[in-house]
């Protein structure tokens, strides 16, 4: 293969094509980017119907292997394949693997579906799942499992719905809950909720209407566990002191 100096259109004197009205082969043909490719097969019915082994070009072309077919490319192997083994295997040894289907649907259909990241430092390992509308995540039987070795945190803008139609069952060594109000100071308020991670008043001052909603809790408490005065009045005794009421 040789150069032409002149425009730096490349020439392969040892072109060789061999082929009929159905099919031809070529040998060192030069493609219409002005590279070489070391063999191309291509059909006779469709032009961009071909399969070019490249030799030249940048890395990701020199050495490649490029496939085109106006119809659908097919793979239909593992017959005979027993077990575990592979029935087809893809690898890239460096670089990505890009699968894009711009007009339509990537399906993944299998008896199970394993999706795996195994790098090796704090910038790889990651797995991301993103979508510019909506993304579903629904699972049946046992349902789904969410789970994070330092943490799980859920966002959003606008709302968040946890909805248990059944139970819902919350747990937690150390749970604080806060609201916008949360962070809003009232001077002069005893009411006052700044500084407040769950809301509720620093400092809350039982009186007569306090008393009665301990009351109130207190009877509901009673008709399940029957009357006990002694432990009722202990109780009543210890909310009042944690609010600091008298």
């Amino acid at each position: 293969m040789s150069n032409n100096s002149e425009n730096g259109i490349k020439k392969n004197p040892y072109t060789y094509r061999k082929g009929t009205s159905d099919a031809e082969i070529k040998f060192g043909h030069c493609t219409d980017d002005n590279e070489v490719a070391a063999a191309v097969l291509r059909s006779g019915y469709f032009h961009d119907h071909y399969i070019s082994l490249d030799a030249t070009g940048q890395s990701h072309r020199k050495g490649g292997t490029i496939c085109k077919s106006p119809g659908s490319f097919q793979i239909d192997a593992g017959t005979s394949v027993k077990g575990s083994d592979n029935g087809v295997f893809i690898k890239a040894e460096n670089g990505n693997i890009q699968i894009s289907a711009p007009s339509g649907t990537i399906i993944l259909d299998a008896r199970n579906i394993l999706i795996k990241a195994t790098g090796d430092s704090a910038e790889t390992g990651n797995v991301t799942i993103e979508g510019n509308d909506k993304v579903s995540i629904k699972g049946k039987g046992d349902g789904i499992d969410i789970s994070g070795s330092a943490s799980v945190k859920i966002t959003s803008d606008k709302q968040v719905d946890v909805i248990g139609k059944t139970i819902l069952n919350l747990y937690g060594n150390v749970m604080d809950c806060a609201d916008g109000s949360s962070s809003t100071a009232t001077p002069g308020n005893p009411l006052d909720r700044a500084g407040s991670k769950s809301g509720v008043p620093k400092s809350l001052s039982v009186g007569d209407v306090g008393r009665e909603a301990i009351q109130a809790a207190l009877s509901g408490l009673s008709a399940l566990t029957g009357q006990n005065n002694e432990f009722n009045n202990s109780l009543l005794g210890s909310l009042t002191s944690v609010f600091g009421g008298g």
